[in-house]
């Protein structure tokens, strides 16, 4: 059982790197994010500016939560990893919902221009049920994870942090916004 939740907990702890790097990026190019969802039309062109604003706090909020929670070791990762969940559920069916109303449009990741991709939708759907699986293994783990854990956790994690973005991009390095 331990080896499972390191497991979903090396993948939660991916998914909120992968969230502080987007929301770093989205922080950084508000504008373009707010152009591509403008762009994508599925929410109304005057909601842009506070969708862009409140993805990036969320983006930023749940990765450091996650984080802290993590390094801590305290039980709010339970709650951390849910609502990193609910966040990467929510991504999943947005990306999916994307690729199937407005294909070829840009998804506004962090990998340039590309459009939402069947591998996109299953990566946020990936992170939402290994976030998920986390939260309840870690729950039921009473003594927690260690720190000797927590720093194999991170370690793998950023690892999979790296891979992941290629992955997605088709063995390509994540793009600069152009």
């Amino acid at each position: 059982m331990i080896t499972l939740t390191i497991i979903a907990a090396t993948f939660t702890v991916a998914g909120a790197l992968l969230l502080g790097v987007a929301g770093i990026a989205h922080l950084s190019h508000l504008g373009r994010l707010r152009a591509v969802l403008n762009r994508q039309r599925l929410f109304p062109a005057w909601s842009t500016k506070v969708v862009a604003v409140g993805l990036t706090v969320t983006e930023l909020g749940v990765a450091g939560l996650v984080v802290t929670t993590m390094v801590v070791g305290v039980p709010s990762i339970v709650v951390a990893a849910l609502a990193q969940a609910a966040l990467f559920a929510a991504l999943a069916v947005y990306a999916g919902l994307l690729r199937w109303l407005a294909p070829g449009v840009a998804c506004g990741c962090t990998s340039g221009d590309e459009p939402a991709s069947f591998a996109v939708v299953a990566s946020n759907a990936a992170i939402a049920v290994a976030s998920a699986g986390s939260a309840v293994l870690l729950n039921q783990d009473n003594n927690g994870v260690n720190a000797a854990t927590r720093a194999m956790i991170f370690a793998a994690a950023f690892a999979v942090a790296v891979v992941l973005p290629i992955l997605r991009n088709g063995a390509r390095p994540l793009q600069e916004a152009r």
